[in-house]
């Protein structure tokens, strides 16, 4: 005789649910309480500091669970480094800019991406879920 499984299976399916949403609300409640991580000054603009660099660090907002900032505003032909913050959890502790070529991860010593960008426009960068997402203005 065949067994009726489904109610269990669906058990299942609702516990995995609670667990993964558990988690998820867990991991996202390691960034800063405040609600965000850093921030660039002037509202997404990169400060030029003194050396000539144009430097923006990104972090996470616990209000938005997004990027923070999530636009950068950069000069094209004036050198930038962008800094992924080293408390940005789950997936978006990896930021990707394909049309940049950039790949940062939170973890130190691969959270800094230098470059100078030659091309003005709107470069998109997200975690590789694409559920954190951001962009880079090039002016």
């Amino acid at each position: 005789m065949k067994k009726n499984n489904s109610g269990s299976f669906w058990l299942g399916a609702l516990l995995a649910v609670i667990i993964m949403f558990a988690l998820v609300r867990f991991g996202m409640s390691l960034g800063n309480s405040s609600g965000g991580t850093a921030k660039n000054s002037g509202g997404g603009a990169a400060a030029v500091q003194a050396d000539g660099v144009q430097r923006a660090t990104i972090g996470f907002s616990n209000k938005t669970f997004n990027y923070d900032p999530s636009v950068i505003r950069l000069k094209r032909g004036v050198p930038a480094e962008i800094t992924l913050a080293l408390d940005v959890p789950g997936c978006m502790g990896v930021l990707i800019s394909r049309p940049l070529n950039i790949q940062l991860e939170a973890e130190a010593g691969k959270n800094i991406a230098r470059f100078t960008p030659e091309k003005t426009g709107t470069f998109s960068f997200s975690c590789p879920m694409g559920m954190g997402t951001g962009k880079i203005i090039v002016e």
